[in-house]
């Protein structure tokens, strides 16, 4: 599921341009994972989803077979560049060292979560000076074709949501599952044609967020909900 920025996400890093063959970390010991360029159908068929949701009317308790209104339409994207994206969210103990008056929730005490975008990317910015290379969050573009891990089915390559903190074919955890994740991108409508690197509108309101735990109304305390179980 996508949705705009009005909630507050976590962070997933992204190196830009990352070329090594095999998993890395940064001085600090953040495992990323290896992303090989590629091609992959971003969002959903209009066909697939019920009436009420193709005109424009889907909430997020609204759970249509394959996305929701604002998934429209399913279209080709190239990633011409392969990089490297964090295995994990951003833990707890590392984004204290950016912010030592960072307090974590209780429903997520090893990530950082409850941060807004501007902090999000404040993080990014001080891990690129410490590292020395250049760290940010991923486009939407690029989170879900990670999401997908080269697979076509509902969550890449499987129907069934991956469980929380296991690894999907590429290597990285907790993109279907868990808690959502701020992305780059200015929230707008999908543009219609094959895509090239895509990142977003120029300009809005909000930003996007994906990932689980977006939909309140079917979660119940303590239980971990693959809110994105539509995304696709």
């Amino acid at each position: 599921m996508r949705v705009h920025g009005v909630v507050l996400g976590g962070i997933v890093l992204c190196a830009v341009s990352c070329v090594a063959q095999q998993a890395m970390k940064t001085k600090d010991g953040i495992e990323l994972a290896r992303v090989p360029a590629g091609e992959f159908r971003m969002g959903a068929d209009e066909g697939a989803l019920p009436d009420l949701v193709r005109a424009g009317h889907g909430v997020m308790s609204t759970r249509p077979a394959h996305g929701d209104f604002d998934e429209v339409p399913a279209h080709e994207v190239k990633i011409t560049h392969g990089f490297a994206m964090g295995v994990t969210e951003v833990t707890v103990a590392e984004f204290r060292k950016f912010d030592p008056k960072y307090t974590a929730s209780a429903a997520s005490a090893e990530y950082a979560a409850g941060v807004s975008w501007n902090e999000a990317m404040a993080y990014c910015a001080w891990l690129s000076k410490r590292e020395g290379k250049t760290y940010r969050l991923p486009t939407e573009a690029e989170w879900e074709y990670v999401a997908r891990a080269g697979g076509t089915k509902l969550f890449g390559a499987s129907d069934a949501p991956l469980k929380v903190d296991e690894k999907n074919a590429w290597g990285v955890e907790n993109l279907g599952v868990g808690r959502p994740e701020w992305t780059l991108d200015w929230y707008g409508m999908y543009a219609a044609g094959e895509q090239v690197d895509p990142v977003g509108p120029v300009g809005g309101l909000a930003r996007v967020v994906r990932g689980g735990a977006l939909d309140y109304r079917r979660s119940k305390p303590g239980e971990t909900y693959p809110a994105n179980a539509a995304y696709f």
